[in-house]
């Protein structure tokens, strides 16, 4: 378990410093908030279009009333953006 943390930090490198990966997702499936909100969104996609909700801290299921944890939220939701919101909310610590 202790090599966890190295692990999610060497995989958030992968998918957010990759070239390839930047170069495909930049700007791709542009979203704001209001048409994630209409569409039905949830999770990551929702929070990167800006949209502060996460069913995680609003209903506090499980075991996550036990943690402080941040919520990340972007802007608007690009394919990067959403990948990014995902990505921190596995290394947030």
């Amino acid at each position: 378990m202790e090599n966890f943390p190295r692990f999610l930090d060497e995989y958030e490198r992968m998918l957010t410093g990759n070239e390839i990966m930047l170069a495909r997702t930049q700007g791709i499936g542009r979203l704001d908030g209001s048409r994630a909100i209409n569409a039905g969104l949830t999770g990551p996609v929702l929070r990167a279009s800006g949209v502060d909700y996460d069913v995680r801290k609003v209903d506090g299921y499980g075991f996550y009333p036990r943690f402080a944890f941040r919520v990340p939220l972007g802007e608007h939701a690009t394919a990067t953006t959403a990948t990014c919101c995902a990505s921190s909310k596995c290394v947030s610590r």
